[in-house]
């Protein structure tokens, strides 16, 4: 493990950022592969949130806004990129 990284734990909903793999996989790995995330209960899907289904306390929704405006704001770089077999198809 990295310095001030953390091990996910069964119970618990985290954020996971990862790297997609040439045969369609994905890499976890590296400091800040994951961030802990209070107050997301564990049936709570992305699917329902985007369905207005479930809704996240204020500290879940800024974790989860703050990765989701990173998305959207991608610095685009030169670099060789894979598509995941979990690619959300746009």
């Amino acid at each position: 493990m990295y310095e001030d990284d953390t091990l996910p734990e069964e119970g618990k909903s985290f954020v996971f950022l990862a790297y997609a793999q040439d045969d369609g996989s994905l890499l976890v790995s590296g400091p800040n592969s994951n961030e802990y995330v209070e107050g997301i209960k564990q049936d709570v899907t992305s699917e329902k949130m985007e369905k207005g289904k479930a809704s996240l306390n204020e500290e879940a929704t800024e974790v989860v806004s703050e990765y989701e405006n990173a998305y959207e704001n991608e610095i685009p770089t030169d670099r060789d990129r894979s598509e995941s077999e979990f690619d959300k198809e746009q």
